[in-house]
């Protein structure tokens, strides 16, 4: 009896051990495990503020081309208004050389009727000595 219950306790030993190596491995192979899932998530981590990095650039650059293309229609409003401005810049320099053309004629006019009252002076005087002469 004493030696089939050392050959038991060799089974039972050896099963413990068995179960003790086994747990050992999975032990072993949970750790490689969770070494790969950090590493995996570490990846996945850096990838992830790649991409947010990325997502902000182009937000960025989609902010600078909202921009780029609100100044490029604020720079055609002012390209018309200036457009608009040498129109009315030309129409009033046609006025303005139209209104001197006048002031022209009517300077010359009125040098005229200068002229022509200093002459009606003179004759009048003229009339004026004569008529005084005859008295």
């Amino acid at each position: 009896a004493g030696s089939q219950t050392s050959k038991d306790i060799a089974v039972v030993s050896n099963l413990f051990t068995e179960r003790d190596n086994k747990i050992l491995a999975l032990k072993t192979e949970l750790e490689s495990q969770k070494t790969l899932a950090t590493c995996e998530k570490e990846k996945l981590e850096k990838k992830l503020d790649e991409e947010t990095n990325e997502v902000a650039r182009l937000r960025d650059e989609l902010a600078r081309t909202k921009t780029l293309e609100a100044e490029n229609r604020r720079v055609k409003l002012l390209e018309a208004e200036n457009a608009r401005l040498r129109a009315d810049n030309a129409r009033l320099r046609t006025e303005a050389n139209r209104n001197k053309c006048l002031a022209m004629v009517k300077q010359e006019k009125l040098d005229a009727a200068k002229d022509e009252k200093e002459d009606l002076i003179e004759v009048k005087e003229e009339l004026t000595r004569t008529v005084l002469e005859l008295i």
